[in-house]
């Protein structure tokens, strides 16, 4: 998770250093996408595998924890 982090925050910093150069709107864009796709995706499974440890070998509960983490996640996303 920490990976992420730390790919999101680069390339966040890339944009803001570069956005007004002609070198970065013509290539560098394209290297700061992929970095941010890698920062998402890096995220996404690490969030998967928080949520499956969190059900554990507890299978009767598998539904309500991923259930309530779509909803916690929807509302987070709605709010913000």
């Amino acid at each position: 998770m920490v990976i992420g982090a730390v790919i999101a925050l680069v390339s966040c910093v890339w944009i803001w250093i570069g956005n007004d150069s002609d070198p970065y709107k013509e290539y560098q864009v394209y290297i700061v996408a992929g970095l941010l796709g890698m920062a998402g995706t890096f995220l996404l499974i690490s969030s998967l595998s928080i949520n499956n440890d969190l059900v554990g070998s507890n299978s009767k509960s598998n539904a309500f924890v991923f259930a309530a983490m779509v909803k916690f996640k929807w509302v987070l996303d709605v709010s913000f």
